[in-house]
């Protein structure tokens, strides 16, 4: 029965896709500018996809921009509280969120955080999130890895096996990304070929 719900998602989502098996996704982009602020917020929505995962987009897009868990403000309601806070001074926020590759069964998306508040220096974070086409869902490390490999896949981005952040990885065309803390400033990106990742990364997620 599963398989069976899920086909009209599928088939919305195939019934739109351009030659190359790439689905079409557009870009909502929202401004706010004041004297002493600006505010951009960028996030794509998948064509023919139900307006719940797309919905999932935005949210995660905002998430970023306001740094927290989760149940973000909308965003107007945040552009007017930063408005207010910002009195006198020159402020700065940015959430760009763009596909990084959309095929197959998942979309990974790549979110640019850009802040500003007068410090010495700007913040700037990259955000990697994956998910499933099918349960329309974001996916977690857990979701994405055998049981028990995630030293394992430590080990082939050469990075320490007792760390304390969970690192962030995305699925791209030939390669997995991997980012040791996307909440730490100054990380690489380590890319990790597929070839390597039989037996770490779950089957069904390998091109």
């Amino acid at each position: 029965m599963r398989f069976l719900y899920t086909l009209p998602f599928l088939f919305a989502f195939l019934s739109c896709a351009p030659p190359s098996g790439q689905r079409i996704a557009s870009t909502v982009s929202k401004e706010k500018k004041g004297d002493t602020y600006s505010m951009k917020l960028e996030y794509p929505q998948i064509v023919g996809a139900p307006e719940a995962f797309n919905k999932l987009l935005e949210v995660a897009a905002l998430t970023h921009l306001e740094q927290v868990e989760d149940s973000p403000l909308p965003f107007d309601e945040y552009a007017r509280n930063i408005a207010t806070e910002s009195a006198g001074q020159k402020w700065a926020f940015e959430s760009i969120m763009k596909v990084a590759h959309l095929q197959g069964l998942t979309l990974t998306t790549l979110c640019k955080t850009y802040t500003n508040t007068g410090a010495a220096h700007p913040n700037v974070f990259h955000y990697y999130e994956v998910y499933d086409l099918t349960t329309r869902k974001r996916l977690e490390l857990d979701d994405l890895l055998e049981t028990g490999k995630l030293p394992a896949l430590r080990a082939l981005a050469k990075a320490p096996a007792d760390s304390s952040s969970e690192p962030a990885i995305g699925l791209l065309p030939d390669h997995l990304v991997y980012r040791a803390d996307p909440d730490a400033r100054m990380v690489e990106d380590v890319k990790i070929p597929y070839g390597q990742l039989k037996g770490i990364l779950k089957s069904r997620y390998i091109p």
